[in-house]
C-alpha cells in the first residue's frame, strides 16, 4: 500500500507536467502561426536590434546637431571679483575670424560678448559700440573691469558681418554679481 500512495502523487505530478509542456508548446505554436512561421527567435533579435537603433539614432540628431554657444567657466548667479576671467564655449558651429573682405560661410561665425543688455533678434548687425564687445580676431576669451554689483551678460555669435544668427542656441545670457575683495566660492 505504501508504494501505491507514492506512485498516485507522482502519476499526478507526471500528467501536470504533461500538460503545462502541452500549453506551453500550443502557446508557442499560435505565437508562429500569427508570424506566418518566422523564425521565433531571429524576429525577436531583429526587432530588439530596430528599436536599439532607433533610440539611439534618435538622440544623437537632437544632441548632436544644435548649435549652443555658452559661458565656459562662468555659471548663472556666480559671485567673481573684477577683473573677470571670461571663457567662450561652443558646440557643433565653428568660429572663425572675420574677413576682409566680408565672407559669410554657413556654421562659421564669432563671438560676441554684451554686457548690461539682452540677445538680439535674429539679423541684426552687432554694433560695434558699446554694450558689444566683438571677436572679430577668433578669439574666446576675456580679462574684463567689471564694476561692483549686479552684471547681465550676453554672448552671441554673428557672421562675417557681426550679423545675429538665426539659431535660438547661439545666444546665451547669465546674471553675475562682481564683489570687491575675494569672490565667494
Amino acid at each position: 500500500m505504501f508504494d501505491r500512495k507514492l506512485i498516485l502523487p507522482r502519476s499526478l505530478i507526471a500528467l501536470g507536467i504533461l500538460l503545462l509542456a502541452g500549453g506551453v508548446l500550443t502557446a508557442c505554436g499560435s505565437h508562429d502561426a500569427a508570424h506566418d512561421g518566422e523564425d521565433h527567435a531571429a524576429m525577436d533579435h531583429e526587432a530588439m536590434d530596430t528599436a536599439d537603433t532607433a533610440d539611439t539614432a534618435g538622440d544623437e540628431s537632437v544632441a548632436d546637431t544644435s548649435p549652443r554657444v555658452f559661458f565656459a567657466n562662468l555659471s548663472d548667479g556666480d559671485e567673481v571679483t573684477s577683473p573677470v576671467s571670461i571663457e567662450f564655449g561652443i558646440e557643433n558651429y565653428e568660429i572663425v575670424a572675420a574677413q576682409d573682405p566680408i565672407v559669410i560661410e554657413e556654421g562659421k561665425g564669432h563671438h560676441h560678448l554684451g554686457v548690461n543688455t539682452h540677445c538680439l533678434e535674429a539679423g541684426v548687425v552687432i554694433e560695434k559700440a558699446e554694450p558689444w564687445i566683438h571677436f572679430g580676431d577668433g578669439s574666446a576669451t576675456i580679462d574684463m573691469q567689471l564694476p561692483p554689483g549686479p552684471a547681465h551678460l550676453v554672448l552671441q555669435v554673428g557672421d562675417g558681418e557681426h550679423r545675429t544668427l538665426d539659431e535660438p542656441g547661439l545666444c546665451a545670457m547669465i546674471n553675475l554679481t562682481v564683489v570687491e575683495g575675494e569672490a565667494a566660492e
